[in-house]
C-alpha cells in the first residue's frame, strides 16, 4: 500500500486496534471483501458512466468490455479521486440511482445488477445503510432481466454464484445477516466518439457532427448541448 492507500483504508474500516492498515489488508481485509484504494468503490455501470463522461478516457481504454472497466476503475482510484474537483461517475438520474430492493429472503425487483451483501458491518457492526458501505465488503451480484413481476429474485445466497465473489470470500461472512440493493441499468449519456477526419464507433445511435470548441477563439471543448444548439 501507498501512505494515501493506507490512510485510506484506515478511515474507511474501524477495526484496526492499532494494527497497520496493509497487515490489517492481509490478514483480515482481503478474505472479507474490504478494499484499500482511495475513492469509492467503482462498479462495472459506474465506470461506464465514468467512460462516457470523460471522452477523452472513452476513447483511450474503449467503452465496453471488462478490460475497458477495470482500466477505468484503475484511473478512478489512482487519478480522478485525487483531481480538484474530483472527477465524477455519480448518477445524473433518479432512475439509475441504486436502492435497497430487499432483506434476506425477501423478493428483490430490479432491471439491473442485484448487489447481496452484509446487512451489518463487520468492523463495528452497525447497519449497513448506504450503497457505497455495501461495496466496502464482500458480496455476490446477478445482471436481471427485468422490473416486471416475473422477473424478481429471491434475496438469499442460493440465487447467486458463490464462486464469483466480487471480492473476498464470500464464505467467511456467511452467517452475517444480508440484504440486497438494486443498481439500476445506466440511461444512455452521449459521449465523443471522434475527433474531426477519425473514426466514430456509434452502435445503435446517431453520430452528430459540429463545432469541436465551445465558441469561437475558446479552447474550451464543445459539451453535446452547445454540439447540437
Amino acid at each position: 500500500m501507498t501512505p494515501e492507500e493506507e490512510k485510506c483504508y484506515s478511515d474507511r474500516y474501524f477495526d484496526l486496534e492499532g494494527a497497520s492498515p496493509e497487515s490489517h489488508f492481509l490478514d483480515t481485509g482481503k478474505d472479507e471483501g474490504r478494499y484499500y484504494q482511495c475513492g469509492n468503490k467503482m462498479t462495472f455501470r459506474m465506470a461506464s458512466r465514468y467512460l462516457d463522461r470523460y471522452w477523452e478516457l472513452g476513447d483511450e481504454f474503449g467503452r465496453s468490455g471488462p478490460s475497458s472497466m477495470k482500466l477505468a476503475e484503475n484511473h478512478w482510484h489512482t487519478n480522478g479521486t485525487f483531481q480538484k474537483p474530483k472527477l465524477d461517475y455519480s448518477a445524473r438520474y433518479p432512475e439509475e440511482e441504486a436502492f435497497k430492493c430487499a432483506d434476506e429472503d425477501e423478493q428483490c425487483q430490479c432491471k439491473g445488477k442485484v448487489h447481496i451483501g452484509q446487512r451489518v458491518r463487520p468492523d463495528n457492526g452497525e447497519e449497513v445503510e448506504s450503497f457505497q458501505v455495501l461495496l466496502s465488503f464482500a458480496r455476490l451480484n446477478k445482471n436481471t432481466a427485468g422490473g416486471g413481476p416475473g422477473d424478481a429474485i429471491t434475496c438469499s445466497s442460493s440465487e447467486f454464484n458463490t464462486h464469483q465473489s466480487a471480492g473476498g470470500n464470500w464464505a467467511d461472512l456467511k452467517d452475517l445477516p444480508k440484504q440486497c440493493w438494486c443498481e439500476p441499468d445506466n440511461k444512455y449519456e452521449p459521449y465523443h466518439c471522434s475527433a474531426d477526419g477519425g473514426q466514430c464507433s456509434c452502435k445503435n445511435g446517431n453520430v452528430f457532427y459540429g463545432a469541436k470548441w465551445a465558441s469561437e477563439g475558446s479552447k474550451k471543448l464543445a459539451n453535446f448541448e452547445e454540439v447540437t444548439s
